[in-house]
């Protein structure tokens, strides 16, 4: 939770924020600045943690950016902070204001500037994942996030296959324990959701879309892992079947990819949402082989489209 919070935070800002108040500390009169606690070399560390936060919050926001943390990002990073230092030594020589460059805090600065991002890398490589690709499993969606999840569902779904809004809705923010929301965002967007239900013996994707501007990005893949991971249970959904069309073809390749298995020749029937709509020939794929496939269309049919048989 506190990852997320803190990945809500405008990029650049908090390494913007960090500078300014390190311009502030080093370079301000040297009888106003702040008392030091009395241990030897206390200013030394002080500037190692200083240059340590200011690289790990860079190296934070240029992450997120880009979407990746490599090594050069950490290399670059650590050296440009580096400098930084270099410079406020400089400055501190030149403004007159009681303090003077020390090679030794600029040695201070490099450690720290190297040191603790390295320590933390983990943690960052984390962070940066959650923001390119967050998914929270269970959530109860908000009125604004219902208003970016309904012209998504409508235009990713035919009439046929989607449930009537209002009655997804209903669902979605219920208390219904056999029901639950996922929503996915990247880099701080709405960028798509699964509805889950749980059949008992296996866990249900009843509605699986990602915004367009995310398409194509690996996101619905590392969202669909994400639930898969949660589970012990077999993951099953229903696709229209490959003779349907090229993008039909596609998303079966697609689920593929990500671990689902193929049913082809068994003969599945989505019963309709609503007495006006007729029923749809699909097909079945799930995470595992070694399902009951005619005791998983049961329990669909029952507890999904609340049909007999």
């Amino acid at each position: 939770m506190a990852m997320r919070i803190l990945n809500r935070i405008p990029l650049f800002l908090l390494t913007a924020t960090g500078v300014t108040i390190l311009f502030i500390l080093t370079l301000m009169p040297g009888d106003q600045a702040p008392e030091l606690p009395p241990f030897p070399h206390a200013d030394k560390v002080a500037h190692a943690l200083m240059f340590g936060m200011i690289s790990l919050a860079a190296m934070w926001d240029i992450g997120r950016y880009s979407g990746r943390l490599s090594k050069a990002t950490y290399v670059l990073t650590a050296i440009g902070t580096t400098a930084l230092g270099a410079l406020i030594e400089l400055l501190q020589g030149a403004m007159g204001v009681g303090r003077s460059g020390d090679w030794l805090d600029l040695a201070a600065d490099a450690a720290g500037a190297f040191i603790l991002p390295l320590m933390s890398l983990p943690l960052l490589k984390r962070m940066i994942s959650l923001y390119v690709c967050d998914v929270v499993i269970g959530a109860v969606p908000s009125a604004k996030t219902l208003a970016l999840m309904k012209p998504l569902y409508m235009d990713s779904f035919p009439e046929e296959e989607r449930r009537p809004w209002p009655q997804l809705t209903a669902l979605m923010r219920s208390d219904c324990p056999r029901i639950r929301t996922v929503l996915i965002r990247s880099r701080g967007r709405f960028a798509g959701f699964m509805t889950l239900w749980d059949l008992g013996d296996a866990i249900y994707v009843e509605h699986f879309a990602i915004e367009p501007a995310f398409r194509g990005k690996g996101i619905g893949g590392r969202a669909l892992r994400e639930v898969v991971d949660a589970t012990d249970k077999p993951i099953v959904l229903e696709v229209e079947p490959a003779s349907t069309s090229i993008q039909a073809r596609q998303r079966i390749a697609f689920y593929q990819r990500n671990g689902f298995i193929a049913f082809p020749d068994y003969r599945y029937i989505q019963p309709a949402y609503a007495s006006e709509l007729p029923d749809v020939e699909l097909m079945l794929m799930a995470t595992s082989a070694n399902i009951n496939l005619p005791r998983i269309t049961s329990a669909l049919h029952c507890r999904v489209y609340n049909k007999k048989g």
